[in-house]
């Protein structure tokens, strides 16, 4: 009986505005050049338009950790800015629903404190660009409205605009794949 479901959080809500913080790790993967990986965390909100189908915007941040990168070696942080949409397969009195979403994503890679030893001959160098987000993931409610949320999302494009410093360089297409790792807590109010 201690491990019982509340009662309240066998019927869960999707309804409604829904904020929500998350940790997570994340991972970047570019052409010919070895996965990076890192920690940080971000910021849901969205809005349920019926038990099913979720709008919603995330902002995720991390440092990452970018090993044998000689010319771009420094502090390297990334961030993500998510406008989707969430399908949620809520059952009769169950206390857990997964999920499936897609997003337009837009993200940014800058890298400060470069080294002496970099060859751009610059101190901070900035990489941004569009990606398309799918992913997945379950909610489990603590209450009604409170649920823990674990997600998988996996962000796929190119980066297209690079900025040294002050200058920005034309004709870049550097393809990436960013995946991300979240847990977190939704609220709906």
């Amino acid at each position: 009986m201690a491990f019982a479901t509340p009662v309240a959080a066998q019927h869960p809500t999707t309804q409604g505005f829904i904020f929500g913080l998350h940790v997570g790790a994340v991972s970047i993967q570019a052409e010919d050049v070895d996965r990076a990986t890192g920690g940080g965390g971000g910021l849901y909100v969205g809005y349920g338009l019926n038990p099913r189908v979720t709008i919603f915007t995330r902002v995720d941040g991390a440092n990452i950790a970018v090993e044998n990168a000689v010319d771009v070696e420094g502090a390297w942080g990334m961030g993500h800015v998510d406008l989707g949409v969430r399908v949620h397969f809520p059952g009769a009195e169950r206390s857990a629903v997964p999920y499936l979403e897609g997003s337009l994503t837009g993200r940014l890679v800058d890298v400060s404190e470069l080294s002496e030893s970099s060859s751009l001959g610059v101190d901070e160098i900035s990489f941004s660009g569009g990606a398309l987000s799918l992913g997945g993931g379950v909610m489990v409610y603590a209450t009604q409205t409170l649920a823990i949320d674990l997600g998988l999302l996996v962000s796929a494009g190119g980066f297209s605009d690079v900025t040294l410093e002050n200058a920005t360089p034309k004709g870049l297409d550097l393809n990436t794949t960013s995946t991300r790792l979240n847990m977190g807590v939704r609220w709906w109010l």
